[in-house]
């Protein structure tokens, strides 16, 4: 799709898509080869493959500007202006606690975000979501139980160790717990579980698939943003007034914060073939016949885009076939019809459509309807008696009595005998013998409908009319 991001692409034809053209990609239902090119029937390529990215190490710039997306920004907006319009001191740190507890969500949803392979930050509605895991007491309890875990060792070591190991130990429950951060909050964020995310069993395990030398580089990148945030914290209090303190410390905590979750759901993601056993996507599959909708609504997207008005055609009527009464799609199918001048099937087709336009009562989309086919057929007559009655009562009130006088001419002669021609042809006689002032065809009609519907009610009333001229 023009302007989107490509998401799969075609090696043997050059065709890019996105995800719109070619939505969930993943899915069992698009067959055994998956997804296929809509023009030469290759399979496809996804392009958010792990194998087709670059390691996180190299896209180092990427996760730095991260935070620069409007999203972030209002994020950030939100902490560091909040903080500085409810001023400093007391309320301000207040603000401050109540931000970090309601921006917990946030972070976690940055991370899946990302390693669904979302390139930016996720909508602010996951501030107002709700959070039925608790995921901020969550990672405190991860925090207290890391230092719980430290305080635990070390406790053992004096007891049971030899005096001249126990800062040994001690250093290595430490160096453990810093290493592990990282592997517990990616947990923390695909699992929403604390005793996962603290499981040094789970937690060995996502850094052996990971890999020992990625994750050490990853651990590292984590220790030098926490460097870095330290750093120009530091360096701020030295040259920022009282007054802009806080506001500015807060936003270069949420600024180094939103990169380090880029880059963990970005390692996610680059190793989620690897991690496929403990991460799966939140990404929502379809099914049935939403599936069918949404890949037939990709392949019309595609072919509306490249012109292709004649392989646009087929599956615009399968998905009318599946979705019968979506008057959008069948407007969609309404244009084609007339770009592609095929009389016949658009006379059909726009009785279909006058016919669930009326049902839905959107008069006006229907008054339309039949002023543009007309205006682009001259020929269009209507064909269905029901609709016929109901188009011909609308273009009488709207005195639109040339266009109700040509598309139901001769109408009798398309549809059975009913009630309905009867009721058409006394208000064509009326528009005839008054606005249009054409007395001798309103009495052709006139004698036309008391003779074929004589007991009909138009009928003592069109004798009425024939008597007044």
């Amino acid at each position: 799709m023009k302007g989107a991001k490509a998401a799969w692409r075609c090696d043997n034809c050059d065709t890019n898509y996105s995800e719109q053209c070619i939505p969930d990609g993943y899915n069992s239902q698009w067959g055994k080869q998956g997804p296929i090119c809509l023009f030469c029937h290759s399979p496809l390529r996804d392009l958010a493959d792990p194998s087709e990215q670059l390691p996180f190490w190299q896209v180092v710039p990427y996760f730095l500007v991260y935070p620069l997306h409007y999203n972030a920004l209002l994020l950030l907006l939100i902490g560091a202006g909040g903080v500085y319009a409810v001023g400093g001191g007391i309320p301000g740190y207040i603000y401050s606690v109540i931000f970090s507890i309601l921006s917990i969500k946030y972070w976690l949803a940055v991370v899946l975000r990302r390693a669904d392979g979302g390139q930016w930050a996720p909508s602010l509605i996951e501030l107002a979501k709700p959070d039925p895991h608790f995921l901020f007491f969550q990672m405190l309890g991860i925090y207290v139980l890391f230092a719980v875990e430290i305080v635990a060792v070390v406790y053992a070591a004096i007891v049971w160790a030899p005096p001249q190991m126990t800062i040994w130990i001690g250093w290595a429950a430490a160096a453990f717990v810093t290493l592990a951060l990282p592997a517990s909050m990616m947990v923390l964020a695909t699992d929403k579980n604390l005793f996962k995310a603290v499981n040094p069993l789970r937690l060995f395990g996502m850094m052996f698939e990971i890999g020992f030398g990625p994750y050490m580089a990853m651990w590292i990148m984590t220790a030098l943003l926490g460097v870095a945030s330290g750093a120009l914290s530091y360096w701020v209090e030295l040259r920022v007034s009282d007054q802009w303190l806080l506001p500015a410390l807060t936003a270069i905590g949420i600024y180094f914060t939103l990169v380090l979750h880029a880059l963990l759901g970005y390692v996610l993601f680059q190793y989620r073939d690897v991690l496929d056993s403990s991460y799966e996507s939140n990404a929502p599959k379809l099914e049935g016949d939403e599936f069918r909708k949404a890949r037939l609504l990709g392949a019309i997207t595609v072919f509306e885009r490249k012109g292709d008005d004649n392989r646009l055609r087929e599956p615009m009527r399968d998905l009318l076939d599946v979705f019968r009464d979506d008057i959008e799609v069948h407007k969609r199918y309404q244009s084609l019809l007339m770009r592609l001048d095929d009389h016949d099937a658009l006379a059909k087709h726009t009785d279909y459509l006058l016919g669930l336009l009326f049902k839905a009562r959107k008069t006006s989309d229907a008054l339309k309807l039949v002023q543009d086919v007309h205006a682009h057929y001259l020929g269009y007559r209507l064909r269905n008696a029901t609709t016929a009655l109901a188009l011909a009562q609308l273009l009488s009130k709207k005195k639109e009595y040339k266009l109700l006088v040509q598309v139901t001419a001769n109408l009798h002669k398309r549809v059975p005998t009913c009630n309905e021609v009867a009721g058409v042809y006394k208000l064509v006689a009326q528009a005839l013998a008054g606005p249009l002032n054409e007395p001798a065809k309103a009495k052709a009609v006139a004698a036309y409908t008391m003779k074929t519907y004589p007991s009909a009610p138009e009928a003592k009333a069109l004798a009425k009319l024939v008597r007044s001229l």
